[in-house]
């Protein structure tokens, strides 16, 4: 890790949401993300920490065994750029909208990037990029499925 942002607090900050992002719900909300921010990623766009919760609150116990690798970097004077790996554990019932996958055990490997806003020591608005088709086909969706859903 840069050594500017070791001790800049807001990289561990954005750390802590990856992580929260993946595994679900956890009181540390209030802590990481203003009561106003913004959120969007291939499955969910969110306005405020209220329905930011109500979506992690559907993920909740979906992913365990999460382990990530983590490249932060300064954006600006308010913000953090992340390239990220997730490796987790598909260990519960996973819904995005009309499509449920059933749990799987399957282990996955998912990487992105994140983009980050502060508004002092809590993200404002964030963005996060990466392929929700290639995560599906790793729990075993096959493509052919995938096309059909995304159709319909």
């Amino acid at each position: 890790m840069d050594r500017e942002l070791r001790t800049d607090p807001r990289a561990e900050v954005l750390r802590q949401a990856l992580l929260v992002t993946v595994s679900g719900y956890s009181p540390g909300l209030v802590e990481l993300f203003s009561d106003d921010v913004l959120a969007s990623s291939p499955v969910m766009t969110v306005h405020g920490r209220d329905e930011l919760a109500a979506e992690l609150r559907k993920r909740d116990q979906v992913f365990s065994q999460v382990e990530m690798t983590y490249r932060p970097a300064p954006l600006g004077n308010d913000g953090v750029f992340a390239e990220w790996t997730i490796a987790a554990t598909q260990s519960g019932r996973l819904a995005l909208g009309d499509l449920v996958v059933p749990p799987s055990t399957r282990r996955v490997s998912l990487s992105g990037a994140t983009v980050a806003r502060f508004l002092g020591s809590q993200i404002r608005e964030f963005r996060q990029y990466w392929d929700v088709l290639g995560l599906l086909e790793e729990l075993g969706l096959p493509p052919a499925q995938l096309l059909r859903q995304a159709v319909l």
